[in-house]
């Protein structure tokens, strides 16, 4: 109850989520990761989006988890990072931060590996991570202890993109277009509130 009134929506988000999943777990008779299930259940997939024009296949992926060790994953660093950055940007700003987050990533990786078949929160994860490094580093200018945390996340961030080069089975231009866009949205979002 704590959790949901600090981070409403990362609650929502992750509740959404698990009960997706099971929802893959029925239908793929326990082997969600299969390629022509996940094209089917809405994966991102490029000739569907450009072809049929399936463009909500830009966002349905980030319901969507290969395993159950792939989805616990992408949970708990949603339910770290947004307990974290929710109260931070507010649950609106939240909720955009991932979506375009997402959908940043989605569209990076489908114009640069259309061919890839790919699914996970892990573009819009990125997202917020983006957004917390332009966060701390807007707010940690006169801050040493914040200077020493952006450094951190950082370093966390660049070792995670640097994995992701050695590792066929992410989609790196997912995770590399979700970072990008929630710092650029977490900017547009610093820039607005300085001109109101």
């Amino acid at each position: 109850m704590a959790d949901f009134k600090k981070a409403p929506v990362t609650v929502i988000i992750a509740v959404m989520t698990i009960l997706v999943f099971l929802v893959e777990i029925l239908l793929s008779h326990g082997q969600p990761d299969n390629v022509f299930f996940l094209v089917k259940f809405g994966a991102k997939y490029g000739p569907y989006i450009t072809q049929e024009h399936q463009y909500w296949r830009l966002l349905t992926p980030l319901l969507i988890h290969l395993s159950w060790s792939h989805l616990i994953l992408n949970i708990l660093t949603l339910w770290f990072l947004g307990l974290m950055i929710e109260p931070l940007f507010g649950s609106i700003r939240f909720l955009l931060i991932y979506l375009i987050g997402g959908l940043g990533g989605n569209l990076l990786s489908y114009w640069l590996a259309p061919q890839a078949i790919s699914a996970g929160a892990s573009s819009a994860i990125f997202g917020l991570l983006g957004a917390l490094l332009i966060y701390i580093g807007y707010q940690g200018r006169h801050n040493s202890a914040l200077k020493t945390q952006r450094q951190t996340f950082l370093v966390f961030v660049v070792l995670n993109l640097v994995g992701d080069l050695f590792t066929p089975s992410i989609d790196f231009w997912g995770h590399l277009g979700g970072l990008v866009s929630g710092m650029i949205l977490a900017i547009v979002m610093f820039y607005q509130r300085r001109i109101q």
